[in-house]
C-alpha cells in the first residue's frame, strides 16, 4: 500500500469516531502537521541541467526562498546494556591534581572554578560528597558529607585549591579518594542492624555480588536470605544465582561502636535472556523558558521489541535550589501518554512547577511486576485474547539526564486539565417508560492528568461541529448524576447518566451529539472531548419504517409468488411440447 495525499481540512469528516478524531481533536493530517514546529516543505528544484537537482529545505513558516543547500545525516548509536543494582545514595569523591604541572596554564584555578559549578549547580540534594587533593600524598580537604543545604555548597567551595607543587601520585590520591567514598552510610550506635531488600526480575541475577565494605572500630555480622529458598552464603562478598528472586540482607554490629557501610549489589543478564532496557529522553534539554514551557520525561522500558507493562515508574526531578518535585509516568494514554500499554511512560511538568534558571537533574525509578504479552509481536494493541508473562519484580534507578533552564520568570497557573479523548455512550437502556443513555471517560487532573478536575461542562449540538454547541446545565433535569461526585483523581473511569426523554423536550430531535470540558480550580479549561452521540427511533418515525418495510416485504412475496407461477407455467408448456414432439415423430 503507497500513500499518495493526506487528508485536508476540505476533504477530513470530522464527525467520523475514529483515533485519529479522537487524540488530534477533530483535524486533518495535514492541519495537525501544518501545526509542528519542525515540520518541514521539502521542494525538489530544478537548477541549470535536468539531470541536475538540488534539495533544499523551506520552514513552513519561512517567507524567503533559500538556496542553500541541506544535507540530511542519519545517526545510529548501539546501547551497552548494563544492569546493575547500586545503592540509592548518590557518592562523590574529588581526587584533585594539585602536583606542580598543574601550575602550567592556570590550571589549578581552572579546575577549581569547574568544581565550584559541578557543587554548586550539578550536585544533587541528599548527594553524599568528600573532597581529596593529591601531589606526592593525599590530602583530604572534605570527610563525605551530606549535601543538605546551599551552606553546605558553600563550604566545599571554599575549600577548593588554589594552588600546586611538588610530585604526583595518582594511586594515593585514588587510594584516599575511595577510602572517603566507603564512610558514606552511618550505623548510630543507637541501633545495632539495619535491613534493606533488593529485587531482581527473571531477566537479571546471573553471577549476583553483594559486597559490604565497612569501616570503623567495630565488626559485623551480615545475614543474607532468599524469598524462593535460594543457596546463599553469608560472608562478607556474597555470589549467588538469584534470577527471579528478592534478596533481604541484615547488617548487625557486634559492638556499641558506630560503623560506616557501603552496600553494593551487582547483577549480570541471565544467559539465553533478554534484558530489560529502560531509556529515558525528554523533549528538551535547553529550556529557554517561556510561560507555556512543558518538561516532557519519556520513559521507554522493553525486553527486546516488547514492551513491559504494569509498572510504576516516578520522575524525581531536583535542582541546586533544593526544588524537589515527583511525578508519576504513565502508560495509560491520558496527558501526554498518546498510546496506552505501547511501552513508553510520559510525565509532563507544567510551566508554574519550574523554580528558577540553573540545571534540573532528572532520575527515573521503576518498581512494579513487569509484564509483557504472551505474542512476540510489539504491537500491544492488536493482542486482545493474548495471554501475559510476569518477569517479577523490577526494580531500577537510572539517570535521566541534566537539563539547562534560562530566563526563568515566575508564572501562574494557566495549565488546564488534559483533554478527555476516550468520551464514549452506549446504546441506551429502557427505564420509566424512558431511555437512558451512560456516558463513559476517564478523569483528568489539574494539570493535566496530575491531580483532579475541579469541575465538569457539557454541551449539546445537532450536529457534530462544535460551532452550534450550547451548554448543558449540570443541574439538567436530563442528568441523573450528581456531577459533584465525579470529581476524583485522574484516570479514575466515571460514568453520568442522561435522560434522553428529558434531553428532548419538546422538541422532535432524535440525535444529539455531546462534548464535554473539564476545568481545574484556577479556572483554566480544557478542550473540547471527543464526539460522542445518542440516537434514539422516533415511535411514529419507527411505526412509519415497519409499515414501509412490511409493505415492501408484501410486495416483494407477491413478486416472488408470480414469477414462480410464471417459471412453472413455462415448464409445464415446454414439458408438454417436448411429449407432443415426441409422440408426433413416433
Amino acid at each position: 500500500m503507497q500513500i499518495t495525499q493526506f487528508c485536508s481540512e476540505e476533504t477530513h469528516y470530522r464527525g467520523y469516531q475514529n483515533r485519529q478524531n479522537r487524540l488530534c481533536e477533530d483535524r486533518s493530517a495535514w492541519e495537525v502537521m501544518n501545526n509542528l514546529s519542525d515540520f518541514e516543505i521539502r521542494i525538489i528544484q530544478e537548477a541549470g541541467a535536468k539531470e541536475s537537482t538540488k534539495e533544499q529545505i523551506i520552514p513552513n513558516n519561512s517567507t524567503e526562498n533559500s538556496t542553500e543547500l541541506t544535507t540530511t545525516q542519519r545517526m545510529e548509536t548501539t546501547t551497552e546494556v548494563k544492569t546493575t543494582t547500586v545503592c540509592p545514595q548518590d557518592i562523590s569523591c574529588m581526587a584533585l591534581d594539585v602536583s606542580g604541572s598543574m601550575t602550567r596554564n592556570d590550571r589549578v584555578t581552572k579546575m577549581s572554578d569547574a568544581m565550584k559549578i559541578y557543587i554548586q549547580d550539578y550536585l544533587r540534594k541528599e548527594a553524599a560528597v568528600g573532597i581529596v587533593t593529591f601531589n606526592r600524598s593525599a590530602h583530604i580537604l572534605a570527610n563525605m558529607v551530606v549535601v543538605s543545604d546551599n551552606d553546605v555548597r558553600e563550604v566545599l567551595s571554599s575549600v577548593l585549591p588554589h594552588t600546586a607543587s611538588g610530585g604526583t601520585s595518582i594511586s594515593s590520591g585514588l587510594r584516599t579518594c575511595i577510602a572517603v567514598a566507603n564512610k558514606n552510610v552511618n550505623m548510630p550506635s543507637t541501633e545495632s542492624s539495619i535491613k534493606g531488600t533488593v529485587s531482581l526480575d527473571s531477566t537479571i541475577g546471573y553471577n549476583t555480588t553483594l559486597r559490604f565494605a565497612y569501616s570503623g572500630t567495630s565488626d559485623i555480622d551480615v545475614n543474607v536470605t532468599s524469598a524462593k529458598g535460594n543457596n546463599i552464603t553469608a560472608i562478607k562478598d556474597i555470589d549467588a544465582q538469584v534470577s527471579g528472586d528478592e534478596i533481604t540482607y541484615k547488617i548487625t554490629k557486634k559492638d556499641a561502636n558506630d560503623v560506616n557501610v557501603v552496600v553494593s549489589v551487582t547483577a549480570k543478564p541471565v544467559p539465553n535472556s533478554q534484558p530489560i532496557e529502560i531509556n529515558t529522553r525528554v523533549d528538551s534539554y535547553d529550556i529557554n523558558f517561556k510561560p507555556n514551557s512543558t518538561l516532557t520525561i519519556y520513559t521507554n522500558i522493553f525486553q527486546g521489541l516488547t514492551p513491559v507493562t504494569n509498572l510504576t515508574v516516578h520522575c524525581l526531578i531536583k535542582t541546586s535550589t533544593g526544588l524537589e518535585v515527583k511525578m508519576k509516568s504513565v502508560d495509560d494514554g491520558t496527558g501526554l501518554d498518546s498510546t496506552p500499554n505501547d511501552g513508553v511512560y510520559t510525565a509532563s511538568m507544567a510551566s508554574h512547577k519550574f523554580e528558577g534558571s540553573g540545571y534540573y537533574s532528572i532520575q527515573v525509578e521503576v518498581d512494579g511486576e513487569g509484564i509483557v504479552p504472551g505474542s512476540s509481536t510489539n504491537r500491544v494493541k492488536r493482542c486482545t485474547d493474548c495471554s501475559v508473562s510476569s518477569l517479577g519484580t523490577i526494580q531500577r534507578t537510572i539517570s535521566g539526564g541534566v537539563i539547562s533552564v534560562q530566563n526563568h520568570v515566575p508564572v501562574p497557573d494557566t495549565t488546564p486539565p488534559e483533554r478527555i479523548k476516550d468520551l464514549s455512550v452506549d446504546s441506551g437502556s429502557e427505564r420509566n417508560s424512558s431511555t437512558i443513555f451512560t456516558l463513559s471517560w476517564t478523569a483528568p487532573g489539574n494539570d493535566l492528568n496530575v491531580g483532579r478536575a475541579s469541575n465538569y461542562a457539557f454541551y449539546v449540538s445537532n450536529d457534530s461541529s462544535t460551532s452550534n454547541l450550547q451548554v448543558l446545565p449540570n443541574n439538567h433535569k436530563s442528568i441523573l448524576t450528581d456531577v459533584s461526585s465525579l470529581l476524583v483523581d485522574a484516570g479514575t473511569n466515571l460514568e453520568l447518566e442522561i435522560d434522553f426523554e428529558s434531553l428532548k423536550g419538546n422538541t422532535t430531535q432524535d440525535t444529539f451529539y455531546i462534548r464535554m470540558t473539564a476545568e481545574d480550580d484556577k479556572g483554566n479549561v480544557g478542550d473540547y472531548s471527543n464526539l460522542a452521540s445518542l440516537t434514539i427511533a422516533d415511535p411514529q418515525s419507527l411505526f412509519q419504517f415497519m409499515q414501509l418495510v412490511l409493505g415492501l416485504s408484501i410486495g416483494l412475496g407477491l413478486f416472488g409468488v408470480i414469477v414462480l407461477a410464471v417459471v412453472i407455467i413455462i415448464v409445464l408448456k415446454r414439458k408438454r411440447y417436448i411429449k407432443k414432439y415426441h409422440a408426433n415423430k413416433a
